[in-house]
């Protein structure tokens, strides 16, 4: 997590070419404080012949979310964001961090 000390499971079970796992780690990690947390995930398995596919890194950004005052106008300036082409998944917007 963020470039810490790596945290280290064994899965007991086979798992095959293609196959996929929802595992639950026992050790758990507090994502509630604002910021981005960089997770990587890895599986280490010696006799694997094809080890450049064994990486997953996901990106998740926590916001500061206070409420907002309907009772009074609200603007958002869009405009004030740079100019942003997302050709992946993305939630959220850079440098507009309530989107």
């Amino acid at each position: 997590m963020n470039g810490g000390a790596w945290v280290s499971e064994n899965i007991p079970r086979t798992l095959s070419a293609g196959a996929t796992i929802t595992h639950t780690f026992a050790t758990t990690y507090d994502f509630s404080a604002v910021g981005t947390y960089t997770i990587k995930a890895v599986v280490d398995y010696a006799s694997d012949p094809v080890r450049a596919n064994d990486t997953l890194t996901v990106f998740v950004k926590q916001l500061d979310n206070q409420p907002i005052d309907l009772t009074t106008p609200f603007v958002e300036n869009f405009d004030a964001a740079p100019q942003q082409e997302f050709l992946t998944a993305q939630t959220g917007l850079t440098t507009l961090d309530r989107f």
